[in-house]
């Protein structure tokens, strides 16, 4: 029986034109081209995960995976991964939370996205600096020269014995191919939302400072290279991310064909099911995947009790704009309902089901959020029951 590339085969010039015209701006997805071997092992995996009945969770699937040594390994800290892994899969809790530390410990910056013209950061360990350096180099004649006084340099033959050690395929790559494969250029981000000429899930390239006058002005480079100015109010840390804080999700439709590290946590509540699947299925071969097992997070009384009172202090707001009186408010009770509910699966609304595990993070679809049981009267704390964002919202909707 022929198989579906082979069924495909024929039509492909055709498919490219049609998708060319379709979306020309977007990368054209091609046939995953897995390990034979390894679709008996994925079929595995995708039935013990999903079994209705006695279904494995995404840390029982990945010890036997590591017991039976069908991946590359486990990883117990950012000390152990290997110099040439260069992707990383994040939980979009973990993936915002270390682009933010990033721009606060490595560039000393917070919420203001800026760029020096020249700095790289340190991909791969090469004489005198480590991964994670941030440095400035120069090309000078064929060597990489590394800053402002010229004090350390790399040969074009030094560079190629790196280059050869980490099983690169080109033999004879340019000075600026190496540079490129020791160094990550600064101010390269994964486009977290549509804007203008920027498209949602690709690398964009922030290339200059903001201009004096304009001071809210800045300048990206799309993926046409083009020239694309944007306001402040959309340069924020929800929007574009460093692309090594690259989320699960955000990798769906693209195949990695290299090493890749899957930071995840062991809890099953703050590990779905669904996120794991979708980073396990990038990989070219199961050898290529590696996990790093990440602590559960704790989250303190105070901060259910300060989550409560933000919330309540909106519902009140609320209330009264719309003229309903005699409630009964009681924060400590709120707090006490979200610490009660936190890390239990959504119960749902309108006799639907949900899967989503409730979070006390903000702005996500799992996060927990209080939905009025009778619409007609206020958020009192006898009329509110804790759902995630996502079936509020859907409850609303479905109100309107």
């Amino acid at each position: 029986m022929p198989t579906i590339s082979t069924m495909l085969k024929p039509y492909s010039a055709v498919i490219q034109q049609a998708l060319t015209k379709i979306a020309p701006h977007f990368v054209n997805l091609e046939i995953n081209k897995r390990m034979f071997q390894d679709h008996n092992r994925l079929n595995r995996v995708k039935q013990d995960l999903f079994n209705p009945k006695a279904p494995l969770s995404p840390a029982e699937v990945v010890r036997y995976l590591t017991e039976e040594k069908l991946i590359g390994g486990l990883i117990s800290s950012f000390d152990d991964i290997k110099a040439n892994i260069d992707h990383h899969l994040y939980s979009n809790k973990y993936s915002v939370a270390l682009n933010s530390e990033i721009h606060k410990k490595l560039y000393k910056q917070e919420e203001e996205f800026d760029i020096w013209d020249g700095t790289y950061f340190v991909k791969r360990t090469f004489p005198t600096y480590k991964i994670g350096d941030v440095i400035t180099p120069k090309i000078v004649g064929e060597r990489i020269v590394v800053g402002d006084c010229g004090n350390s340099s790399i040969s074009y033959g030094d560079a190629i014995k790196i280059w050869t050690e980490y099983g690169e395929k080109f033999t004879h790559p340019s000075i600026k191919q190496l540079l490129d494969f020791l160094c990550q250029e600064r101010g390269v981000y994964i486009l977290r939302k549509h804007h203008d000429q920027l498209i949602i899930n690709t690398r964009i390239k922030l290339v200059w400072k903001p201009i004096r006058n304009k001071k809210d002005k800045y300048t990206f480079l799309n993926h046409e290279d083009k020239r694309v100015p944007v306001v402040q109010s959309f340069v924020d840390k929800c929007s574009i991310r460093y692309p090594y804080c690259r989320t699960g999700h955000s990798t769906q439709g693209t195949t990695i064909p290299n090493r890749y590290v899957i930071h995840m946590y062991e809890s099953q509540q703050l590990c779905s099911k669904n996120w794991f699947w979708t980073c396990l299925t990038r990989a070219q071969n199961l050898k290529n995947i590696y996990f790093r097992i990440l602590p559960k997070l704790k989250t303190t009384e105070a901060q259910y009790k300060a989550n409560a009172e933000h919330k309540l202090q909106h519902y009140v707001q609320t209330d009264q704009a719309k003229g309903r009186t005699g409630e009964t408010y009681d924060a400590g009770k709120m707090s006490e309902m979200l610490m009660f509910h936190h890390h239990k699966r959504c119960g749902g609304v309108l006799n639907r089901p949900c899967d989503n595990m409730l979070s006390v993070e903000c702005g996500l679809n799992e996060s927990m959020s209080f939905d009025r049981v009778n619409n007609n009267l206020g958020h009192g704390i006898g009329n509110l029951r804790v759902v995630c964002l996502h079936c509020n919202r859907r409850a609303k909707d479905s109100a309107i």
